[in-house]
């Protein structure tokens, strides 16, 4: 089964300058794979799983794509500190842990189930999407 599911219309946006925390903080790593993956990551809590965009659908994440997407962010903040210590906390894998489950959470990532298959009446297709109550092939 197809499940559809509408993306809101907004972009991904950190919190005021005030209310940022610390850079290297796990939130903060959490806040930047949010920023990251505001357009293809969903977390759905009662399904314990997360649903990735392939382009054009939703799939579940099978192989812990969403773990890779979290070492990668954690990587590029170890590169980018410039302090051995701290990087070497930011690629351990307490870190890469401790910022994806947090960003579960994430108000651009976290989905509920009713957000999945909320117009039952479209069918996605290759070709597009098809209302099943007038045969219509829709972009």
């Amino acid at each position: 089964m197809t499940v559809i599911f509408k993306l809101p219309n907004k972009t991904a946006k950190l919190p005021e300058a005030e209310a940022l925390p610390p850079e290297y903080s796990d939130e903060a790593l959490a806040l930047r794979f949010a920023k990251h993956h505001a357009n293809d990551a969903r977390y759905v809590a009662q399904w314990d799983l997360w649903l990735l965009w392939d382009g054009r659908r939703w799939v579940k994440d099978e192989k812990l794509e969403a773990v890779a997407y979290t070492r990668d962010v954690c990587r590029a903040a170890a590169a980018e500190c410039g302090n051995l210590p701290i990087a070497s906390r930011i690629a351990s894998r307490g870190t890469i842990f401790g910022v994806e489950r947090l960003a579960r959470s994430d108000r651009h990532l976290a989905a509920t189930i009713s957000q999945w298959d909320a117009q039952p009446w479209l069918l996605n297709s290759p070709d597009g999407t098809i209302d099943l109550r007038t045969g219509q092939l829709g972009a």
